[in-house]
């Protein structure tokens, strides 16, 4: 039996999710792939291409909430199991969607590269292996 943590009453998570759900259909998002715009009109999602903004239904968010698995694996660079993520584990993981990172060379804050995404598992190595609390 391990303890669990709760920072957050049923209450205000349930007003969390209302919330989100409300911002997702009314105000919408920006998506800058193709791909999943297309998916999300296939799907009952009012989108604008030449704004990339998209704007979701609840059945749609109903619907992707009813199939997504309740947990998944990360994988390190050789395929071997890395991260399991969903339960109560807590994991703490390298970013690998940093929107912008400080550039080590000239300490400039700028938008990440191919090789930014390459260069983490160097700086990093064992960051997967080592840094999961709790599990």
């Amino acid at each position: 039996m391990r303890p669990i943590f709760r920072l957050l009453s049923d209450e205000l998570i349930d007003q969390i999710l209302t919330e989100a759900r409300d911002i997702l259909c009314n105000l919408g998002v920006k998506l800058q792939n193709d791909r999943a715009l297309d998916l999300l009109a296939e799907h009952g999602a009012r989108v604008d291409r030449a704004t990339q903004h998209v704007w979701f239904t609840d059945a749609l968010i109903d619907q992707a909430l009813a199939t997504s698995p309740a947990s998944f694996q990360l994988f390190d660079v050789l395929g071997e199991p890395a991260v399991d993520l969903g339960g109560h584990r807590v994991n703490f993981t390298p970013g690998s969607a940093a929107i912008n990172l400080l550039d080590p060379e000239t300490q400039q804050l700028r938008r990440p590269v191919t090789a930014d995404y390459l260069r983490s598992p160097r700086t990093c190595p064992n960051a997967c292996r080592t840094a999961t609390a709790c599990s």
